[in-house]
């Protein structure tokens, strides 16, 4: 094995592995993340729709993973006015999708009853999607 030394006569030079001609671009990253995002996305919703429920819930599921159910941040984002922005179980803060299903307390409450009436033991994470992918879906 070769030992190799540090030359101070050579210039240092960064390489983007992540591309073809080495150098990094903004694009390649984005493709990088993207692909790993899709990734996620396929492995959450993998066996999904198979599992028995109705369609209706299966549907709201789905809504809230992909954060379209009607929230008021989500309203205030489409530029229609709300009174106030506060969560409206708990009026504690701004109502989110997370805020509604995940860090609010009384959701937690709630969830803490569900899991307990399904005989599960969980935590319940501050993201839906990663709340959700705790529980891998199998036949």
């Amino acid at each position: 094995m070769g030992s190799k030394s540090i030359s101070m006569e050579k210039e240092d030079w960064w390489v983007w592995k992540e591309s073809e001609t080495t150098e990094y671009t903004v694009n390649s990253t984005y493709i990088i993340l993207k692909d790993d995002e899709q990734g996620e996305v396929v492995a959450m919703y993998e066996g999904f729709w198979r599992i028995k429920a109705q369609p209706s819930a299966h549907l709201t599921a789905w809504r809230v993973l992909e954060d379209k159910i009607t929230t008021k941040s989500n309203l205030v984002k489409r530029g229609i006015s709300v009174e106030n922005n506060i969560c409206s179980m708990c009026g504690e803060e701004k109502e989110t999708m997370s805020r509604l299903f995940c860090t609010c307390r009384v959701a937690w409450l709630v969830w803490s009853k569900c899991y307990e009436w399904v005989g599960v033991a969980s935590t319940v994470h501050r993201e839906p999607k990663k709340h959700f992918a705790q529980f891998r879906m199998t036949n």
